[in-house]
């Protein structure tokens, strides 16, 4: 195990939490799918095999709601020796340090009026609170979301999109990429 001195760069920012009324609604949407079959039942409880049916279906929509709440808490964004991992819920990547713009790196609020504010989602999850996959900002650019709240670090690639997420720290993420990118050149 390395220990981690005050002069070096942390490696681990965690991506913050989604407040706690979105994952209240993605567990609650996922227990509400799973008890459907039952009340189901409760009609026709000679149907077993329906029953069996409903909460197949029932559980495989209801697995997703679940899942996403627990994962999205443990999101994170690493920096390693050859570039950024992030890892989120479906959409998690490695970005090599050669493929982060890192003059291009911002902090953002987006509740200001930016043009890296999220427009239209194209693949992900957009909930109150969460966004998490793939979106179309105002200024028309493909962008990756890892986004609980309006105090953002934005990091352009070359690889034609840029990674939008919520830290708690975005400048000291910001910070540490430059370093790291120097410093792995």
């Amino acid at each position: 195990m390395r220990i981690q001195t005050n002069d070096e760069v942390p490696m681990k920012y965690a991506i913050a939490d989604a407040n706690g009324w979105t994952t209240t609604l993605m567990i609650s949407i996922g227990v509400a799918t799973l008890c459907a079959p039952f009340v189901l039942w409760s009609y026709a409880p000679d149907d077993f095999q329906s029953f069996v049916i409903a909460l197949a279906i029932c559980a495989s929509v209801a697995a997703p709601f679940i899942w996403l709440a627990i994962a999205q808490s443990r999101a994170e964004v690493r920096l390693t020796d050859s570039g950024l991992q992030l890892t989120i819920p479906w959409y998690g990547r490695h970005i090599d340090y050669t493929q982060i713009d890192v003059q291009g790196i911002t902090t953002v609020d987006l509740n200001s009026d930016t043009p890296l504010r999220p427009r239209w989602r194209s693949n992900g999850v957009g909930l109150p609170g969460l966004r998490l996959g793939w979106f179309r900002t105002r200024d028309k650019r493909k962008a990756l979301l890892a986004v609980t709240q309006s105090k953002v670090i934005a990091i352009p690639t070359h690889d034609g999109y840029v990674l939008i997420a919520s830290v708690a720290s975005p400048q000291a993420l910001a910070d540490a990429i430059r370093k790291r990118a120097l410093t792995s050149a």
